[in-house]
C-alpha cells in the first residue's frame, strides 16, 4: 500500500519521513497534520512544535524537555491511549508521530447534539477515566483533557491523545514570552492560572467533559466549574439531586485538594451516582454499530489530538484563555532528520 501526499498549498509535503495529507489544526506554537508513514505503510497524526524562533539556549532546554516527556509518554501502553509511534527533529521544529484513529471525535459527537443513551455516555467517561488513571499511575498526567482530544473509534475504542503535549507547549510559551496555547474552557483553575497541575487537574477537566455529555442543554450556559443542574431526563430515571450536586461539587472544586484524588475515584463515584453498571455500559457501547460513527479521514473537525476547537463557555472569572495507541506497535523511536 502507498499513499501520495495531498498537502494543500502552504502546507509542507512531508515532516521527516512522513507524508502530509492535510492540516488538521494550527496555532502560534504547533501544527497538527494527518499524514502517512511510507516505511510502515500506515496513517499517522503528526504534531509539529515550532522552536526555530527561540534563542539557542531555550531551544536546547525545550528539546531536552521534549525528549524526556516523550520517553514517559511513549511508555504508556494502554488501549485507551493513542500510541506514540515516533519522535524526532527537523530544522526549527520538533515532531511526534501518533496513532491515527478512524472514527468520530467526542467534540463532534457532542456538537452534533444527537441522542445517545446514558449507558453509552457512562462507557465513554469510564474508559476515559481508566486511561487517565493508568497514565497517572506512571506519573504522566494529561493536563489538557477536552472532547477534541478524544476519539471514538469505528472499532468501538475510546482513545485519548495529546499526552506529553502540555509540558512542551508550556515551555515553548514561557521561552517565547507568549500566552500558553493549551488553556481551554476545560482547564482547571490552577492550569488557567499558569500552574503546572497534576492528575487532579485532569479530574476537573474530565468532570467538565462529563457536564457536556450528561447535561448538554446547560453545559454551554454554565460557567466553568459551576455545578450543573440535574437534567430532567436523569431526574426521571431516579437519580438523586443531592448526590448529583455533591459529586460535581467535589469533582469541580476550585481547590485541587478538595477534588477526587484520582480519575479512578471519580469514576467509582460517578457510577454510584448514576446507578449504571460499568459492565452493562460497556456492552451498550460495544453494541453501537460502526455505521453510526463518522470517518475522520481528513476532517478538520477531527482535531484528532491536542487542538482546541470548542466554543467558549462563560467563565466565572475573567477569561484568560488564548485559543484554544496498541497491538504490535513498534517501540517509540528517537531520531533527528
Amino acid at each position: 500500500m502507498s499513499e501520495q501526499s495531498g498537502a494543500p498549498p502552504g502546507v509542507p509535503s512531508s515532516v521527516g519521513r512522513y507524508r502530509v495529507n492535510a492540516l488538521l489544526a494550527s496555532d502560534t506554537i504547533d501544527d497538527v497534520y494527518q499524514g502517512f508513514d511510507p516505511l510502515l505503510e500506515r496513517p499517522v497524526v503528526v504534531k509539529l512544535f515550532r522552536i526555530g524562533d527561540l534563542d539557542q539556549a531555550s531551544q536546547r532546554a525545550v528539546t531536552d524537555l521534549f525528549y524526556n516527556v516523550m520517553r514517559q509518554t511513549g511508555a504508556l501502553v494502554d488501549p485507551g491511549v493513542m500510541t506514540v509511534y515516533d519522535v524526532g527533529e527537523i530544522p526549527g521544529s520538533l515532531f511526534v508521530a501518533n496513532e491515527f484513529v478512524e472514527g468520530e471525535s467526542l467534540h463532534a459527537l457532542i456538537a452534533a447534539g444527537g441522542e445517545i443513551d446514558l449507558e453509552r455516555k457512562v462507557s465513554i467517561l469510564s474508559q476515559l477515566a481508566d486511561a487517565l488513571d493508568g497514565a497517572a499511575a506512571l506519573g504522566v498526567p494529561h493536563l489538557n483533557v477536552k472532547p477534541s482530544s478524544v476519539l471514538l473509534g469505528n472499532d468501538h475504542s475510546v482513545k485519548i491523545g495529546g499526552f506529553g503535549v502540555a509540558p512542551v507547549t508550556d515551555a515553548i510559551a514561557r521561552a517565547a514570552r507568549m500566552p500558553r496555547q493549551d488553556i481551554s474552557r476545560y482547564s482547571s483553575p490552577e492550569r488557567a492560572a499558569g500552574e503546572d497541575g497534576d492528575t487532579r487537574s485532569d479530574v476537573f477537566s474530565l468532570a467538565e467533559v462529563a457536564v457536556d455529555l450528561l447535561a448538554p442543554n446547560t453545559a454551554r450556559e454554565a460557567a466553568v466549574g459551576a455545578i450543573p443542574p440535574l437534567p430532567l431526563d436523569l431526574n426521571r430515571q431516579g437519580i438523586r439531586v443531592d448526590r448529583w450536586a455533591a459529586f460535581f461539587a467535589r469533582a469541580l472544586a476550585p481547590n485541587p485538594a478538595d477534588r477526587f484524588s484520582s480519575p479512578a475515584a471519580f469514576k467509582s463515584d460517578l457510577l454510584q451516582v448514576l446507578g449504571v453498571d460499568e459492565f452493562q455500559a460497556r456492552i451498550a457501547w460495544d453494541a453501537l454499530g460502526p455505521s453510526s460513527l463518522k470517518s475522520l479521514a481528513v476532517d478538520s473537525e477531527a482535531e484528532t489530538i491536542m487542538s482546541d476547537g470548542d466554543a467558549p463557555r462563560a467563565r466565572a472569572q475573567d477569561d484568560t484563555s488564548t485559543k484554544d495507541d496498541e497491538d504490535d506497535d513498534p517501540p517509540t523511536t528517537f531520531h533527528k532528520v
